[in-house]
């Protein structure tokens, strides 16, 4: 498609295979589309140095969406765009989850508090490449207004919790899930395809010049803000149906397929 200058894509589950890979062919190709004049926005819920250890693998992109939104850095400019929650509602939902003993993750300033750690934050650690300290009483200690607030549960507690923050809070905070097991907490009116726009935008570009490419409902405002939405076929179907075209899974190279049909 002549009129597509733009792809943003989403990392985990989408890019990265399920070893947190990104295959040599993929890399190749997208360095092609790069030499071909067009745009690489890499958007995602990591941090920024958790994307950068992708980044290095890759070598070449034009801007870099992290936090779902909160936060932007630009090849060649650092950092472009820093939205925070709040940090009385930030307090406010950490006692929350205190209270209720639910187990979240606080992020601020490229630093994740937890309030113990256990092992599967001990391999979140090892591989996403974040750091990580631990503070029992956040919402008296934290000065600083956070990223992003992250939820860790089985899938029918993020249900619920997310049926009941949203409201309780309405207005006040965005609620994404980027996996089943999570729920994570915005600004309100921050996301992926609010961000892109913005980026978009000062490239001279318009949603007919954007694709987008992800595989969870953290990316569906991208993918329906883009002129062409493509989800992996790993994605849930609620995010299927927003799209205008599936891949296949990302452990079979759904990006480098997708680009392929639109590219050629």
């Amino acid at each position: 498609m002549s009129d597509l200058r733009l792809v943003a894509i989403d990392l985990d589950e989408t890019l990265l295979d399920s070893s947190l890979a990104v295959d040599d062919e993929t890399i190749n190709y997208l360095s092609d589309l790069q030499k071909r004049g067009i745009k690489l926005v890499i958007a995602t819920g990591r941090t920024w140095p958790g994307a950068q250890k992708v980044l290095a693998r890759l070598g070449f992109w034009q801007s870099v969406i992290c936090y779902n939104g909160g936060l932007v850095y630009a090849a060649d400019n650092g950092v472009l765009l820093d939205q925070r929650i709040d940090l009385g509602l930030a307090k406010e939902l950490i006692r929350y989850f205190r209270d209720n003993n639910l187990f979240f993750k606080t992020y601020v300033d490229d630093i994740m508090y937890v309030p113990w750690l256990n092992t599967e934050i001990k391999e979140f650690i090892n591989n996403h490449g974040v750091y990580c300290a631990v503070e029992a009483e956040l919402d008296q200690w934290l000065q600083v207004a956070p990223n992003m607030l992250v939820l860790i549960g089985d899938e029918n507690t993020c249900d619920r919790q997310q049926d009941y923050i949203s409201n309780r809070w309405l207005g006040k905070i965005k609620v994404t899930r980027s996996h089943r097991r999570s729920l994570e907490f915005l600004p309100p009116r921050v996301s992926k395809g609010m961000t892109l726009a913005r980026i978009a935008a000062k490239l001279g570009f318009g949603s007919e010049n954007c694709m987008a490419i992800g595989n969870e409902m953290n990316d569906l405002e991208m993918l329906q803000w883009a002129s062409v939405g493509v989800a992996v076929a790993n994605s849930p179907r609620e995010l299927q149906e927003s799209a205008d075209f599936i891949t296949v899974a990302n452990n079979e190279q759904g990006v480098l397929k997708a680009l392929r049909h639109f590219f050629g």
